[in-house]
């Protein structure tokens, strides 16, 4: 498991920013979910690799956000890397 982006912040800036970006997945759930599904041939296993993951939430809510960067904090991941999409 890689270390967090966020872990270099303090403590408080920390919970802040993790507070906006899962505030900011809820806001777009759906639209999330949509593209997931689409980018895992229709759903069918529930999840994507860790690129197609950041590219997700990208395209869908921050083109300049360093999605990859917070995999740690925000997502599931399964044995093989891929991130568990339906989980979060």
């Amino acid at each position: 498991m890689s270390t967090s982006f966020v872990h270099i912040l303090a403590p408080p800036l920390q919970a802040d920013v993790l507070d906006k970006l899962k505030e900011m997945i809820c806001e777009h759930k759906q639209k999330l979910i949509q593209a997931f599904e689409q980018a895992d041939s229709g759903g069918a296993s529930g999840a994507v690799a860790e690129a197609v993951w950041a590219r997700v939430l990208r395209s869908v809510i921050s083109p300049s956000m360093p999605w990859e960067n917070y995999i740690a904090d925000l997502a599931t991941t399964g044995a093989d890397g891929s991130v568990l999409y339906r989980t979060f």
